[in-house]
This record gives C-alpha cells, structure tokens and sequence, in this order.
C-alpha cells in the first residue's frame, strides 16, 4: 500500500470512530427525552378485497337507450272504403306481394249489391 492511500484510510477510519458515538448519543437522549415530539401513529391498513385471476373469454355489451326510425315507409290503403272485420298482419311483420292484409266488413256492399239487384229487377218488370 502506499503512503497516499494508507492516510486515506486512516482518516476515514478516524471519522467513523468519531461519528459512531456521538450518532449513538444522540440517539439515545432523543429517545429518553420526553418533551421531543414523537411521530404520529400510523393509520390503520386498508381492507382489500382480492380475487384470483383467471383467463376466460370477454363478452363485448353495450346497453344504449334510443329511438329507431325505418329508412323506408309505406301507407297502406285499401281500393275501396269501408270498416274492417280483421287484420291479418302485426306491426313490423314483413309481408309480400299478394298477402292478404286486411278484411273489410262485407255487410255494407252486400247491402249496396242486393239493392242494385233489386232495382234492376224492378226496371226489369216495368219494361215487360
């Protein structure tokens, strides 16, 4: 070793024989001395809640709240008026050409056929 580095070392070593006592001194007249304040009290550890974690598959969902408007619409009107007796079909079923949609009430044109058919005969019987 040389000289250099020897007187290094012995300095450092004369510092920390200094240091340690007087660290230790110290340590011990914070500790025994009353009036030093002392340091808050830990707050208690929070409740956890744990799982274990496993693989599966995810599921994508989304609840959205909307209104929904057809692109296309179309009015249905029959060819000739009258009441309906029935319909044949419900709100948004689909239906093709030539499906039987609604049901008029026959009364009403039962009841215009038979007084033509009347007035026919009587045009009839006064021409004889």
């Amino acid at each position: 070793m040389n000289r250099r580095s020897l007187l290094a070392s012995g300095v450092a070593l004369a510092a920390l024989a200094v240091a340690m006592p007087l660290a230790l001194h110290l340590r011990a007249e914070s500790a025994s001395d009353p009036a030093a304040p002392s340091a808050p009290a830990a707050p208690p550890a929070p409740v956890v809640t744990v799982a274990l974690v496993e693989q599966r598959t995810l599921v994508e969902a989304e609840e959205l709240t909307g209104r929904v408007e057809a692109v296309e619409s179309v009015d249905l009107r029959a060819e000739v008026g009258g009441r309906l007796a029935s319909v044949h079909f419900a709100s948004g079923q689909t239906v093709a050409a030539g499906d039987l949609l609604f049901t008029i009430d026959p009364r009403t044109y039962q009841a215009a056929h038979d007084a033509a058919r009347a007035a026919v005969a009587r045009a009839e019987a006064r021409a004889a």
